[in-house]
């Protein structure tokens, strides 16, 4: 028995190393700063909803909206980008809602894509992308108790959090969900070696994803008692991200919000689109400069 919680401190010690390695010392979540939420809508059968969460947006956001007309799905997707940024440009837009094909439209592109647009503004855009799936009942309410999923990377915690803060403020409430996922388990047990990695177990991933987000629940928390509103935080180990995450949202109406950034080697931005793919409700995937 000694033996084994000698094994275990070793371990924990190692662990210790590699948070220390990735955890920032503090996290400073600053509020976004939009003025501008512009709707880009395509006449399909999401239209309502569309329009629906840019005002529910801009409402809670204390923001103007400002609605374009873009071409359907089938038309050239590249200048249809190039006419929403352009848009977005000139009005100085902070927000883009747009939609991705669900239901009946997304039969025909064999459930493989979000639809031309959707993809290229997410590899290209600057700006926080909010994108509409299923109808919804209660727009507003949707979006002031929002999903977030926490990053294993310090770099893309701090603007999702920002969002989700700036959405939930005044009575809402966030989630914070964390997922371990294989490929960093895998950089984990390689980091401890042959002998430590294989007594990795769920427990200490655990612990050691609950001290790598600290910071980041530690700001949530602080800025949640000034703005009023709740926090929760979880751990889902032993489950891919999508399936942990469309578990815990099932059929509640909650925003998904995802980070992802240009130097993630694309990993991240595949994390995203499988999200949206697998997500009834609206995402909101938010770009880490």
């Amino acid at each position: 028995m000694k033996h084994d919680d000698e094994n275990t401190q070793d371990i924990s010690e190692s662990m210790g190393l590699f948070e220390a390695a990735l955890r920032p010392d503090e996290i400073t979540l600053e509020s976004p700063r939009i003025e501008t939420v512009l709707v880009a809508v395509d006449g399909s059968n999401q239209t309502a909803t569309t329009e629906a969460l840019g005002r529910a947006a801009a409402d809670i956001l204390e923001a103007r909206i400002v609605s374009m007309d873009a071409p359907p799905q089938d038309q050239d997707a590249r200048e249809t980008v190039q006419g929403i940024l352009a848009e977005a440009d000139r009005h100085g837009a902070g927000l883009l809602v747009v939609d991705a094909p669900f239901g009946e439209d997304i039969g025909a592109l064999e459930m493989q894509s979000l639809g031309s647009v959707v993809d290229i503004l997410l590899e290209e855009s600057s700006l926080p992308l909010l994108i509409a799936r299923h109808e919804l009942g209660d727009a507003k309410a949707t979006l002031r108790n929002p999903v977030l999923v926490v990053d294993w990377s310090p770099r893309l915690q701090g603007p999702p959090a920002a969002m989700a803060a700036a959405l939930a403020h005044a009575g809402g409430e966030v989630l914070m969900i964390a997922v371990p996922e294989p490929v960093v388990l895998e950089g984990i047990r390689r980091l401890l070696g042959d002998e430590e990695g294989k007594r990795l177990t769920d427990e200490l991933v655990s612990r050691a994803e609950v001290r790598l987000s600290g910071s980041l629940v530690a700001a949530m928390n602080k800025l949640a008692d000034q703005e009023g509103f709740r926090v929760r935080f979880q751990v889902r180990s032993g489950s891919s991200l999508v399936n942990a995450v469309t578990d815990e949202m099932g059929t509640t109406e909650r925003v998904l919000i995802v980070g992802h950034g240009d130097h993630d080697g694309g990993h991240g931005l595949q994390h995203v689109r499988e999200l949206i793919l697998a997500s009834r409700g609206p995402v909101l995937a938010v770009k880490a400069s």
